[in-house]
């Protein structure tokens, strides 16, 4: 029986939060210690059945026939089958197969959790089937899986970072986006907090909406937020960037996603507020708003004072570095994480 195993890290968004799915540029980062891995292995006596174990935070299963039309898309393993689904309309051999999960990655947190199962999943199968696909092919099936098959919202910018990895300029006016790496640094870090967990989906919903109907305050944001964005691609371009400069453009996307977009809450205000008090160079929210996660960016020095700030206000902070490697190989062994975190994708 061949095995294979796995991890695809979170991602914060830098700036530019909603513009892949409008048409715009993004900078988002992967998130080194928070991972989603998956152990994909050929299960023998089957050529149709799929069979999907999650262990924490999870713990649930499933078991489906590729080829069946109807299935629950609100399960908690729909990222997984829906994968299977693109995969074998683009005829890989995606059956009998045996998948197991685990995280410690925070779910429902505006952390690109749902883009992470997709990415792992579509390359543990990827590897098991030596199929070679790149990273890119890799993100873009993860992507569809969420856009197409199970019709969320969503832009690519999630996929692309937790497959790439590092610092990267996404830039969604043109198909497929084009992908730049940036710079990075060892000696800063990022603590995240956990404001409230709710659905992405719902978010991006009321978005879309608000987007057909060309809400003015929605406007506004999405140019604020570009020439933001391209201030900040122009810092990351340099070899040894100044995070001081960063964390200001951090913290005026923090105030756009805010005032224009109205995705922020006081609980994501406090933290915000927190954290630069704290000395952070910069913070701001991340992920489809109303709640979810925010982050700092600080020097690795100052994190501890930085969550413990967040602690006192009951967080859940969360220290994590950059990653430069998104999407990995880990060993084969059986066991998974034993530390998790979150309740749902």
């Amino acid at each position: 029986m061949k095995s294979v195993r796995v991890s695809v890290p979170g991602r914060a968004c830098f700036a530019g939060d909603h513009l892949d799915w409008m048409g715009g540029a993004v900078i988002a980062c992967a998130l080194e210690n928070l991972r989603i891995y998956v152990r994909a292995s050929t299960l023998l006596g089957s050529q149709s059945v799929v069979k999907v174990k999650s262990g924490e935070p999870f713990n649930t299963s499933s078991c489906f026939d590729v080829d069946e039309h109807a299935y629950d898309a609100s399960h908690v393993l729909a990222y997984v089958r829906a994968v299977f689904k693109v995969m074998a309309r683009l005829e890989y051999p995606v059956r009998g197969i045996e998948v197991g999960m685990s995280s410690t990655l925070p779910a429902e947190a505006g952390l690109g959790s749902s883009a992470a199962v997709c990415v792992a999943t579509a390359t543990a199968l990827s590897k098991l089937l030596a199929l070679s696909l790149s990273r890119e092919e890799i993100a873009r099936i993860a992507y569809e899986a969420e856009a197409v098959e199970l019709g969320i919202n969503c832009g690519q910018m999630d996929q692309y970072a937790v497959a790439l990895g590092g610092i990267v300029y996404l830039d969604c006016s043109r198909e497929p986006p084009s992908v730049e790496r940036l710079s990075s640094r060892d000696d800063v870090a990022l603590v995240l907090a956990i404001a409230q967990k709710r659905s992405a989906a719902d978010v991006l919903r009321r978005l879309a909406w608000r987007y057909s109907e060309r809400d003015p305050l929605l406007t506004k944001y999405s140019r604020a937020t570009l020439e933001a964005t391209q201030e900040m691609r122009r810092i990351l371009s340099q070899p040894n960037w100044d995070p001081r400069a960063l964390g200001e453009i951090m913290t005026a996307c923090h105030s756009y996603l805010r005032d224009y977009a109205q995705l922020s809450t006081p609980a994501l205000e406090d933290y915000v507020s927190a954290c630069l008090k704290a000395g952070a160079y910069g913070a701001k929210a991340t992920g489809a708003g109303r709640g979810g996660s925010m982050f700092a960016l600080c020097h690795e020095n100052q994190a501890s004072r930085v969550k413990q700030q967040l602690d006192e206000l009951d967080g859940q902070p969360l220290i994590s570095r950059l990653a430069d490697v998104g999407l990995r190989n880990e060993s084969p062994c059986p066991g998974m994480p034993a530390k998790t975190h979150g309740s749902r994708l």
